[in-house]
């Protein structure tokens, strides 16, 4: 008989309250390996007599006489009988409920090698019903449990070392443990070791194996089993994308009391996948959520459709949720704070930025109200509104919200903290965008530094600051250093991720950008070719990542005269950025620019003007009038002025962009030089 299945859910039930027993010092109890044969088999004679009773095998239930008879079979020792007592104490049947006694008892067969025993005291240590909640003591026992073969100890125990919960963390021995109970046809450990294969948490990945293993667990109605089979078929993992199936899984998961599956499917509904039947089920859960002012049902549910990278429905979910909080008298201030955070940040993903702010600002006013507890809520709010006044271009408020995250972040953490990390890192890129370079080098300078001492296992994020570093020194004009960064980061992303994974391209990209600067215009051909394949390959032909590779490539062939070539390049990328980003990203001026400058060079002055009078638009909005993306273009516009001999209206041109480029840029940079030269040649070309 396994009592220990409803060991837990008794002492959550019956601790709280009961008055514990004042046992008489009990005689010492031997153990069933002590007596001689005609005791043990009388011991065994009493507990099979008793369970009888137990049971009502026969004769009519009675627990008090099973209580009686597992007591006698006890005191000699029988392990069974003394785990049977226990669960009798422990529910209460024959007798008040005793846990105290309950655990004596079910420790006196442990330390006889029951394994029913073994296991009971392990959840009693894991969730500290009758002891103190001890993690390590509890995997003690569930590891003396499963190494006698019991499946639910060892699920447990994979559980535990998988979290490492009471032991080092282990996933490759987790999934051992797993496969062991497994192999018993163990629900709970199918749904495990299926989670680990599909998300390769800790050992290689495997979609066959891990769908396979799930569906043995959801046949057996394990809801959570059910639900990840859901979500695989909404994803196509492992399976083919089947929202049907998606909505069949769920809906067994619901069933079964898995009340996540609630979100899956309300998100599915709503989106017309369930018919007109199906809408009016979703719509009946968010009426319901709101006169219930159950605002987390629209946090998640928002936040699900942020993740599936729809921000509108995001937004528009996050409305009801402050229109359901709006009729509550006294709405919980954390649920607040997230329905603002998750309104301003879906409308930041549309790019909203002005829109979103309020609701940012509202996010960080209630977060700062929130107990010490949650004091992580006001670096995080801080960050989120931070980031979107960087957005608006709203540079000099955005520096000292920053600054007073990353001083939070600091005091509460440490100097040397991941979180630190994270500040530092959208600091930098402040600090890059304003062409503040001093303060950029410093911060990636800093950050660097914790990334190389502090071992935290975040390549990709180290590799990232490299590349900052590097894009900093390309702009200013010290290629060589810029060269042996960008070199550094890829031979990081390299190791790391492969030779075709995304971020290779990115570095790629920037090699190219400081051949072209050096002249070298072969090897930055080849750079950039390289990154497009991998790019495309990675992320698809139609990706704004791979936009803004053809259009260096682009830029690379106008630099060297090749401008037909150019000029497809180019018009190619603006076309894919013109369907893929807003009116006024930063992107898009870059073609703009770059096909501004080759149709001037063509003689098509009237196309090129109005590209480049637009390219200079969006960035003096996004970047301000003293950024060195606006001195290119100025200067573009001086030489489209040149070509059409009007030096009068090409000299202010050229002198604003040698006053921006004197500021950022290092005395020996060829672009300083060249926006010298060309005003010297406006000032000594006599008007038309």
């Amino acid at each position: 008989m396994r009592l220990q299945t409803v060991f837990l859910a008794s002492l959550l039930s019956l601790h709280a309250g009961s008055a514990p027993a004042v046992p008489v010092p009990p005689p010492p109890i031997p153990r069933v390996a002590q007596l001689d044969e005609t005791t043990r088999l009388e011991a065994q004679r009493l507990y099979e007599l008793g369970r009888t009773f137990f049971e009502g095998n026969g004769v009519k239930q009675d627990y008090l006489r099973t209580a009686q008879l597992y007591r006698e079979a006890a005191l000699s020792g029988h392990p069974w009988a003394q785990v049977g007592l226990g669960f009798l104490y422990e529910k209460g049947l024959g007798m008040k409920v005793d846990i105290q006694e309950a655990l004596r008892w079910y420790r006196l067969a442990a330390d006889q090698g029951d394994s029913s025993a073994q296991f009971n005291l392990g959840l009693a240590y894991l969730h500290g019903e009758g002891v103190a909640q001890d993690d390590t003591e509890s995997y003690t026992w569930f590891r003396k449990a499963a190494e006698q073969g019991d499946a639910d100890a060892q699920n447990l125990v994979g559980e535990a070392l998988e979290e490492g919960q009471g032991v080092a963390r282990d996933p490759e021995e987790a999934a051992q443990w797993y496969g062991k109970a497994v192999a018993q046809n163990d629900r709970r450990a199918q749904a495990n070791l299926g989670r680990m294969n599909m998300q390769a948490l800790g050992i290689p990945g495997d979609f066959v194996k891990g769908i396979a293993l799930l569906r043995q667990a959801a046949d057996q109605g394990h809801a959570r089993a059910q639900f990840f089979l859901g979500y695989y078929h909404e994803l196509g993992r492992g399976v083919d994308r089947d929202e049907s199936a998606a909505i069949a899984w769920h809906e067994k998961a619901l069933a079964n009391g898995w009340k996540q599956a609630t979100l899956r499917l309300a998100r599915l509904y709503a989106d017309g996948l369930g018919g007109e039947g199906g809408r009016a089920r979703a719509e009946a859960w968010l009426t319901q959520a709101q006169a219930a002012g159950q605002l987390d049902f629209f946090v998640d549910l928002g936040t699900l459709y942020s993740e599936l990278r729809q921000p509108d429905k995001a937004e528009a979910i996050a409305h009801r949720g402050a229109l359901a909080a709006q009729r509550m008298s006294a709405p919980p201030r954390e649920q607040l704070k997230q329905v603002a955070s998750l309104q301003g940040q879906a409308l930041v993903a549309q790019q909203r930025f002005a829109a979103a702010q309020p609701h940012l600002e509202r996010a960080l006013a209630l977060a700062e109200g929130l107990p010490a507890t949650a004091a992580q809520e006001v670096p995080r709010a801080l960050m989120a509104l931070a980031n979107d006044l960087l957005n608006q271009a709203q540079y000099a408020k955005a520096e000292p919200v920053y600054l007073r995250a990353l001083a939070m972040q600091e005091k509460a953490l440490g100097p040397r903290h991941e979180k630190v990390l994270d500040v530092l890192d959208e600091l930098s890129a402040l600090y890059s965008w304003t062409e503040e370079f001093a303060k950029a080098e410093a911060v990636l300078q800093r950050s660097l530094s914790m990334y190389e001492s502090a071992q935290l296992g975040r390549e990709a994020e180290m590799a990232t600051v490299l590349g900052g570093l590097a894009l900093n020194y390309w702009i200013r004009g010290d290629f060589d250093r810029a060269e042996s960064y960008f070199r550094r980061a890829y031979e990081m992303d390299e190791a790391r991720a492969g030779a075709k994974d995304s971020t290779l391209a990115v570095r790629l990209n920037g090699l190219g950008s400081v051949y072209q600067s050096q002249g070298r215009f072969h090897e930055a051909e080849t750079a950039f070719l390289r990154a497009r394949a991998i790019m495309e390959q990675a992320r698809g032909a139609e990706h704004h990542s791979v936009a803004t590779i053809v259009n260096n490539l682009g830029a690379l062939y106008n630099a060297s005269g090749r401008y037909d070539e150019a000029e497809a390049l180019c018009t190619q990328a603006l076309a894919m950025r013109e369907r893929l980003l807003d009116a006024y990203s930063l992107d898009l001026a870059f073609s703009l620019h770059e096909l501004g400058a080759i149709h001037t060079r063509q003689g098509k002055y009237e196309q090129g003007k109005a590209e480049l009078e637009r390219a200079l638009a969006i960035r003096e909005r996004r970047l301000g009038p003293h950024h060195s993306e606006v001195a290119a273009t100025l200067h573009a516009l001086g030489e489209f002025h040149m070509r059409q001999n009007n030096p009068a209206l090409a000299t202010p041109l050229f002198q604003r962009a040698l006053a921006i480029r004197e500021r950022v840029l290092v005395p020996s940079h060829p672009d300083l030089q060249l926006s010298r030269q060309q005003l010297a040649a406006a000032r000594a070309r006599p008007a038309a």
